[in-house]
């Protein structure tokens, strides 16, 4: 007898074949399962188990179809390619246990394996055994009860108004350039990275002051993203749409920007060719290209694209590297579409450009772009703003992730430190 069972928001459908209970398949909707029960009982199969195939095919299949998000499907991958496939790949899935993947945890974890990774691969196996529990594939997830001690952060120093002036004098162009107002509208708005690049002139709302987070961008590449390097998500990191209020100061600076750059109400504001406008090549000097040369703690060879970008170094033979790699570049419309007004800003270009901003600063210590919202929650905090309203600026899931600058800034605001002192008398 066919039949359909309700598990949350989908249904199995189930039929007997020889006196045994056989799952021919979960579903969205109960119409597609009933047909399915149907269908399986008729003919007498159902679809092969995911169960019965090793893990490494288990784990291909089920990822094409897996209900995650597409940067989620990379990570996963990665990771299961380089910590699962040689070492339990080839298991059948049934056969696998905790203890397997306790081992297999313990050897990385001796190997040297950071514990950030080690619970990213637990994340991960234990998602892909989900899906066959709830398929009842196999009764018991064999990561469940699996802990993975994360240690930790390390305290690090919080972004001060000096300090952040002092790289910002450093980005390139001048005032109300691209690189400046990104990182005015980082540390200010308290915005990710991948919300700030995304904004567009639709965004924004300067009669009430607000821009309305509402997607993200995802750096995927071309080989996890059909083609395309980008891909845009209606969509923030917790889910939720938000707006935020700016400052009338901010404010005006973006809309003489939107003006002065000819952007309409689609465009991005912060595209890569007008943040990080090329230019002309700066004049060569006079160096010997024949030997190797160091600069920030590494090596670099001379006539290289890289030399030039990351080893800052102006020679002939660097900048005709870089020349051929423009004309090339304006050759292909595939990569010439990668630089044009419409194009996203890489996450990794713009970091060179803020670590060289750092290096020319002198401030003594190298801040993430990440640490851009840290130092927006802390200065809110600081200055009296209520921590629920800093976890909705923010776009926290939780109360307890913005109660974390919190606590830090009690910390620091404690007397303790000079009670201590008495020892000193």
């Amino acid at each position: 007898m066919a039949y359909v069972v309700q598990r949350g928001k989908r249904f199995t459908a189930y039929y007997r074949l020889n006196g045994k209970r056989l799952s021919a398949g979960t579903w969205d909707s109960y119409a597609k399962a009933e047909a399915s029960a149907m269908k399986a009982e008729v003919l007498g199969f159902s679809e092969p188990s995911g169960a019965d195939s090793s893990l490494a095919t288990y784990f291909t299949k089920w990822l094409k179809t897996a209900d995650l998000m597409p940067i989620t499907k990379k990570h996963y991958e990665l990771t299961f390619r380089t910590y699962v496939l040689d070492r339990l790949g080839s298991h059948e899935v049934t056969s696998i246990s905790a203890k397997q993947i306790r081992k297999l945890l313990s050897d990385l974890r001796l190997e040297g394996v950071k514990p950030a990774t080690l619970g990213q691969i637990k994340a991960c196996l234990g998602s892909a055994f989900a899906s066959l529990v709830e398929n009842e594939d196999i009764s018991v997830n064999p990561t469940h009860g699996i802990k993975v001690k994360v240690n930790q952060p390390d305290l690090h120093n919080v972004l001060e108004p000096a300090e952040f002036k002092k790289i910002l004098s450093n980005l390139p162009g001048g005032t109300g350039s691209g690189a400046k107002l990104l990182a005015k509208m980082l540390v200010l708005s308290g915005a990710r990275y991948g919300e700030a690049t995304e904004l567009r002139v639709k965004d924004f709302n300067f009669n009430s002051g607000e821009v309305f987070i509402q997607r993200r961008v995802s750096e995927l590449g071309a080989t996890y993203n059909s083609g395309e390097r980008f891909k845009v998500i209606d969509a923030t990191k917790s889910g939720r749409k938000r707006s935020i209020t700016l400052s009338k100061a901010l404010l005006h600076e973006i809309k003489a920007y939107v003006l002065a750059k000819d952007l309409q109400k689609d465009d991005l504001l912060f595209p890569r060719s007008i943040v990080l406008t090329t230019g002309k090549l700066e004049p060569s000097r006079e160096i010997d290209t024949s030997q190797p040369y160091a600069a920030g703690g590494k090596r670099f060879k001379h006539g290289t694209l890289y030399s030039y970008t990351h080893g800052g170094c102006r020679c002939q033979a660097c900048r005709e590297a870089v020349r051929k790699h423009r004309q090339a570049k304006a050759k292909s419309k595939v990569k010439q579409t990668m630089t044009n007004d419409k194009s996203h800003l890489p996450r990794g270009v713009w970091r060179t450009t803020w670590n060289q901003a750092i290096a020319k600063s002198g401030i003594g210590w190298t801040p993430r772009t990440h640490d851009l919202r840290h130092a927006n929650a802390t200065l809110l905090l600081k200055n009296g703003v209520d921590v629920h309203e800093v976890k909705e600026r923010l776009g926290h899931q939780s109360i307890k992730t913005t109660e974390r600058y919190l606590h830090r800034l009690r910390h620091q605001q404690s007397t303790a430190g000079e009670l201590a002192n008495d020892f000193m008398e």
